[in-house]
């Protein structure tokens, strides 16, 4: 699941939590729980607010 996480936000970083549960068919706090965790290991980061801001993955491909 993180790989499928880090997939979608490499091809779309304005996802929303909610759009990326439904395209990867997990739940909100399941994607919630992944991104944290990538966040934490400082391979996503998010940029702006939670409202019209965006992810960036910082890990190479």
């Amino acid at each position: 699941t993180p790989d499928r996480v880090i997939e979608l936000l490499r091809q779309d970083g304005l996802l929303s939590i909610s759009e990326i549960a439904i395209q990867i068919g997990k739940s909100h706090s399941a994607v919630q729980r992944v991104l944290n965790k990538l966040r934490e290991s400082g391979i996503i980061e998010r940029i702006g607010p939670a409202k019209g801001g965006h992810w960036v993955v910082k890990e190479k491909p």
